[in-house]
């Protein structure tokens, strides 16, 4: 297997998915409609993601995470393999117990997630090496253990790779020391609108302009079915959403345009093209259950660009 061009890091997953009918308060019960996401998990995770979206479109990727030696862990591996990912990174924990997440959707598409990171918190040294980071043209940093974030950000930074900050709201993995640190250290971040509006708050900023003074060069920030916005150069590009064939489970489109919007940086393409690319991976998860269930190749997305946009991608 080629170097990968790209490494993820973040907490891996196995996905329970189930569909509820309403969100109960604390003292009431709500119901969990079958089918689907009973009783099979599927394979998630932001790092895992964004790496087999990646792979999927034809970037070498590798997926840096920590799972544990038990059947699950040996189910995540191989799962990754049988993607193209490369598990070099990955760091098996004897008698770790293998992370998992539960979501429930409701009938509008809200979640709520609840999440057992297993062996994935445990304070182990990554072991990244500026030699096996060669040829890297992007490390990715999602939600995972801040520990280890703070130490792939340093060492990929001090590598010379371009870091790429996917954030989510998420306290336990991004205190505001660790916040610092990333918005001097990445080049691109990207974000949803809540989440842009706490970060703001938490910089004690006004705009997300002040932000790229600090050295950040790429933001994205997406609104759903709104679509995008993507500041650059001076410059902020308004990005529609592509309307999917079909609205079964939104889970995992966040994570599908980062790769996408990746594979685009990484083909050269323009940074408008590639928030584009974004919105078409996005469109395709969201017609499945499941983050990584119906992620398309790059022949599928060149064809929905073209329908979406009325131009041909390549």
């Amino acid at each position: 297997m080629q170097n990968p061009e790209v490494l993820v890091y973040g907490y891996p997953s196995f996905d329970y998915i189930m569909r509820v009918n309403r969100f109960p308060i604390a003292g009431e019960t709500g119901i969990i409609l079958d089918p689907p996401g009973i009783p099979t998990p599927t394979p998630g995770g932001c790092a895992n993601n964004i790496a087999v979206a990646l792979s999927r479109l034809g970037i070498n990727a590798a997926s840096c995470i920590v799972i544990g030696d038990d059947e699950p862990g040996h189910r995540m591996k191989a799962s990754l393999e049988e993607e193209g990912v490369d598990t070099e990174f990955v760091i098996v924990v004897p008698n770790g117990k293998t992370a998992a997440t539960f979501l429930y959707v409701d009938p509008d598409g809200a979640h709520q997630t609840f999440y057992f990171p297993g062996c994935a918190d445990d304070p182990i040294d990554l072991g990244i090496s500026n030699e096996k980071l060669k040829g890297l043209k992007y490390g990715v940093i999602t939600v995972g253990n801040p520990g280890h974030i703070r130490e792939f950000t340093e060492i990929a930074h001090t590598a010379g790779v371009d870091l790429v900050w996917s954030l989510r709201n998420d306290p336990h993995a991004f205190p505001h020391s660790l916040v610092q640190l990333l918005v001097e250290k990445c080049k691109v971040l990207v974000m949803n609108h809540f989440e842009s509006q706490q970060l703001l708050r938490s910089l004690g900023q006004d705009s997300l302009q002040q932000i790229q003074e600090r050295g950040v060069k790429i933001i994205i920030e997406t609104f759903g079915s709104a679509g995008s916005k993507v500041y650059f150069g001076g410059e902020i590009y308004t990005i529609p959403a592509v309307k999917p064939q079909v609205f079964v489970d939104p889970t995992g489109a966040g994570d599908a345009f980062v790769g996408g919007f990746l594979c685009g940086l990484i083909k050269n393409l323009p940074v408008e093209v590639a928030a584009r690319i974004g919105a078409v991976v996005s469109s395709f998860v969201i017609e499945a259950w499941g983050c990584q269930s119906s992620l398309p190749s790059w022949t599928n997305v060149i064809q929905r660009y073209q329908e979406a946009f009325g131009e041909d991608l390549m």
